[in-house]
């Protein structure tokens, strides 16, 4: 579980992260280090599957457990990403794991 003091905490370390990836150099100036941006977006996604976690594993009204073939991951067809209507078509998009993003999710 993931308290506010702990985002807080997340928030500080980004802070910290993006500072870091800024280094000067003297042919090039400023150079951005694009690994610790990939830090600070696992973080982010860390902090949300974080968030969802508590949930995933209450089983809900009216909904069916899922699982994900590429990460593992499993809980509510609630949380799943995606799912929405296409435009005006009466289509709806394919649901994906909120994870890991793939849309390979089965019923369990």
């Amino acid at each position: 579980m993931i308290t506010e003091k702990d985002k807080l905490e997340v928030e500080k370390i980004k802070k910290f992260i993006e500072i870091s990836s800024m280094k000067e150099d003297k042919e090039f100036g400023l150079i951005h280090n694009y690994d610790m941006w990939n830090w600070i977006s696992l973080l982010e996604k860390m902090v949300s599957n974080l968030e969802k976690a508590p949930f995933s594993y209450k089983k809900q009204d009216n909904c069916y457990t899922v699982e994900c073939s590429e990460c593992g991951w499993w809980g509510s067809g609630e949380l799943l990403d995606g799912g929405g209507q296409i435009a005006d078509t009466g289509d709806y998009s394919d649901t994906y794991c909120p994870v890991c993003g793939n849309i390979d999710v089965y019923e369990k």
